[in-house]
């Protein structure tokens, strides 16, 4: 039970220190402007669930997909 204790406790701070980092990295960038979104249900459930798997927030976690998007090559056929 100590161990268990112990791994989660270790685990968590690895966490923490990695989404403190991301917020970090964040706020360097240019501020933040509020924008909307509309998800589906599913979409919606799925990245609360990844949410609280992370403790990333969401806005981060859209954030981060957004920046992935972004870096890709415009290989593929751009979403219409």
């Amino acid at each position: 039970m100590q161990n268990q204790k112990r791994k989660f406790s270790t685990e968590f701070t690895i966490l923490h220190t990695m989404v403190t980092a991301s917020i970090q990295r964040n706020m360097k960038r240019a501020p933040l402007k509020r924008t909307s979104i509309f998800l589906t249900s599913s979409q919606r459930a799925q990245l609360a669930q990844r949410s609280e798997e992370t403790g990333a927030p969401a806005a981060e976690l859209i954030r981060r997909a957004i920046d992935q998007y972004l870096a890709a090559p415009r290989q593929r056929k751009e979403m219409k």
